[in-house]
C-alpha cells in the first residue's frame, strides 16, 4: 500500500529522484544484499591485492554497505575514504580505517589526486545527468593511483524483464523513462558504462553483467530483490509522478503498481540487471 506521507530529499531542487531518509536506507541496504547475491558475496573484481599504506576511495557510499564489507577483508593499516554528496546514511560508528566525508563525485578534493589504489562507484543511474559522466570519469581517473583500479557497477532498465510487452510494466517503465528525460538521465547508463570508462582512459578493461531476481519465483531470502524495486515504484517515482502529472491520480498510479506486482509474480525470469566495470589507470 503505497503511503503519502511526504520523504526526505537531500536538495528537492537537485536532478536526484532518490529520497535519502531512514526507509531509503532500508531500501539501499535490501537492494546491496541482492546484488551481492548475485555475484556470488564478491566485494573487490580487479586483481589488485590492498596492502599496508593502500587508499580505497568509495563513492556515492549510501549507507556505507560496501564499504563496510570491504573493511573486514583488508589489514586495518588499509585507509578507505567514503563519500556521497548526502551524509544522511552514513553509519553512526565506522571502523578506525574508515571515514565518511560529504563530497560530489563531481569535485572530489583536488589533493586527493593519485592517491587511491581502488576506486569504487556504484548506483548513480538517478543522479548524474547524460553529459556528467564523462566528468565522473575524469574525476575517478584522477584521483586512482597509477596502476590503480576503478570499480563501478549501475542498473541497466533496459534489460529488466518483464520489459514493456506487457501492460502495467510498460505504463510504470514509461513514467520512469519520462522522469529520465526530464532530468537528463542516462537510461542506458549501464550499458554505457564500459565505453566510458575506457574514454576516461583506463585499460585492461572488463566488465559483466548480474542478474537480480524479483517477484514470487525468486523465492525467499536476500536474493529476492522484489522489495528494493517496487519500492522504488512505490515511494520515489509514485511522489515525482504525481508531482509532474504523469499520472492521472493517486487512485490509478496504485492500481498499476499492483498490477506490476501481480507481472513480476507470474512473469517467469523477471529481473532486474546490473553491469560491473573495471579498468586499470596505466602507470
Amino acid at each position: 500500500m503505497s503511503s503519502d506521507a511526504p520523504r526526505f530529499y537531500n536538495d528537492s531542487k537537485a536532478i536526484y529522484l532518490l529520497p535519502a531518509d531512514s526507509e531509503e536506507g532500508r531500501r539501499l541496504n535490501a537492494q546491496y544484499l541482492a546484488i551481492q547475491h548475485s555475484v556470488g558475496g564478491k566485494v573487490v573484481f580487479p586483481p589488485v591485492p590492498l596492502a599496508d599504506g593502500d587508499a580505497v576511495l568509495d563513492c556515492a557510499t549510501g549507507t556505507g554497505a560496501w564499504t563496510l564489507d570491504l573493511a573486514v577483508l583488508i589489514p586495518p593499516t588499509v585507509s578507505i575514504a567514503s563519500v556521497d554528496v548526502s551524509p544522511h546514511l552514513f553509519p553512526k560508528v565506522p571502523p578506525p580505517n574508515v571515514k565518511f566525508e560529504q563530497h560530489s563525485v563531481l569535485s572530489l578534493p583536488a589533493e586527493w589526486s593519485g592517491r587511491f589504489t581502488l576506486v569504487h562507484q556504484s548506483l548513480l543511474a538517478f543522479a548524474l545527468r547524460t553529459e556528467e559522466w564523462q566528468k565522473d570519469l575524469q574525476e575517478l581517473y584522477r584521483v586512482t593511483k597509477p596502476g590503480g583500479w576503478v570499480q563501478l557497477c549501475e542498473v541497466s532498465w533496459p534489460d529488466m524483464v518483464p520489459n514493456d510487452e506487457l501492460p502495467f510494466s510498460r505504463y510504470l517503465r514509461g513514467i520512469h523513462y519520462k522522469l529520465a528525460e526530464m532530468r537528463g538521465l542516462d537510461v542506458y547508463c549501464g550499458r554505457n558504462l564500459e565505453q566510458r570508462t575506457k574514454d576516461a582512459g583506463f585499460q585492461n578493461v572488463e566488465a559483466t553483467m548480474s542478474r537480480i531476481p524479483m517477484g514470487k519465483q525468486a523465492g525467499d531470502g536476500p536474493q529476492n530483490s522484489t522489495y528494493s524495486g517496487f519500492s522504488y515504484f512505490t515511494g520515489a517515482m509514485r511522489e515525482h509522478a504525481l508531482a509532474h502529472g504523469l499520472t492521472p491520480s493517486p487512485e490509478v498510479y496504485d492500481a498499476a503498481t499492483a498490477g506490476l506486482l501481480e507481472e513480476w509474480n507470474s512473469t517467469p525470469n523477471t529481473h532486474i540487471s546490473f553491469f560491473w566495470v573495471w579498468g586499470q589507470r596505466p602507470l
